[in-house]
């Protein structure tokens, strides 16, 4: 059992059950971007950004608990934007010593310079070690791409504001069983978002590869992996998707949308003797999937995470979130009242 304090203005969580294994490879694991305007500056937006690393790399190295309290910038690199190259450090939330990662976010304001489209993008080698549709292994480049286009909607009146995703960084398929993937989105306009691969339009550097042996449901936001299709090779692939936001009821042609924002993630696929049933879940006083919570102005929303493993051989020994700045959590214990089998 795990409790968590968010102290924020307005917070959209998601939360994440992750169980712990180990990955070496190059530094890349993910990231996703989302950019909204600013009020009464029509000429700058702001936007966010969360990147994923492997934490025994340069980017990733600095994250601990004090890195985290003390609220300090870390990793390297930078954002191609209209105005020139922008910092892509950030602020560490979230890290893992078993598994070797570590995630965190940040903003940045970005002067269009009189543009009203553009692309801001993020681009360099390279992701860890992930399988290759060809067989063996690479370590591809990742690219990412966000289209912005600030024109006022006709609908609306006002420019539009991306499509936001906090997804997890990892997601896990046991290979002898039928997983859905669900992408959580949420659109400040209410518009209708749709999940493509990102590689229509060359988003995804050298991980443009769909996840073997799965349908890809673009309305839903959900990556199908089903057995009856074939079975995954153990190891890591790398998924890389492009959100799209379209006005209610308007046509939702590929590269039409209002804008694209990246959205890049890992899937391990690993083997299990466990039947598919006897994943560990979350219950109890855990808040429940995609539930809202709005936190006023310094005020404090307290949660408790429950998880439990219906197999007695396994014990629960991380519960991950992809947490937003401002969030404090406690250590994982055991409930006294539901001793492990």
């Amino acid at each position: 059992m795990a409790s968590l304090v968010v102290r924020r203005s307005v917070v959209l969580a998601f939360l994440v059950l992750l169980v712990t294994l180990s990955v070496e490879g190059s530094h890349f694991r993910g990231a996703t971007f989302s950019w909204k305007p600013i009020p009464n500056d029509p000429d700058t937006i702001q936007c966010n950004f969360r990147v994923s690393w492997r934490r025994s790399s340069g980017e990733g190295g600095d994250c601990d608990q004090t890195t985290i309290n003390t609220n300090r910038l870390i990793g390297s690199g930078n954002w191609d934007t209209p105005e020139g190259s922008l910092p892509a450090q950030y602020y560490c939330t979230d890290f893992s010593v078993q598994e070797d990662w570590s995630q965190g976010s940040n903003s940045m304001n970005v002067s269009m310079q009189g543009n009203t489209v553009t692309d801001i993008s993020f681009d360099s080698c390279c992701w860890i070690t992930v399988q290759h549709p060809n067989g063996g292994t690479h370590d591809p480049d990742w690219n990412l791409v966000a289209h912005v286009d600030l024109s006022v909607r006709p609908d609306t009146g006002r420019p539009n504001s991306s499509p936001i995703s906090a997804s997890s960084a990892i997601y896990r398929i046991q290979i002898s069983c039928d997983t859905v993937i669900r992408i959580p989105r949420e659109d400040p306009d209410g518009d209708v978002v749709k999940c493509r691969y990102a590689s229509v339009y060359s988003e995804c550097g050298e991980a443009c590869d769909p996840l073997p042996f799965s349908v890809l449901d673009e309305d839903k936001c959900e990556i199908s992996y089903r057995t009856s299709m074939g079975s995954l090779r153990p190891g890591w692939y790398a998924m890389a998707l492009t959100l799209e936001d379209y006005p209610p009821g308007a046509a939702t042609t590929v590269g039409a949308g209002l804008s694209r924002v990246p959205l890049q993630f890992l899937v391990d696929a690993y083997t299990s003797n466990n039947q598919c049933n006897m994943k560990p879940v979350l219950t109890g006083r855990t808040p429940q999937d995609r539930d809202r919570v709005l936190v006023p102005g310094g005020g404090t929303y307290h949660a408790v995470l429950e998880a439990e493993s219906p197999n007695p051989g396994v014990s629960i020994a991380e519960i991950s979130t992809v947490s937003p700045l401002g969030m404090i959590k406690s250590a994982l214990t055991t409930d006294s009242d539901n001793p492990p089998l």
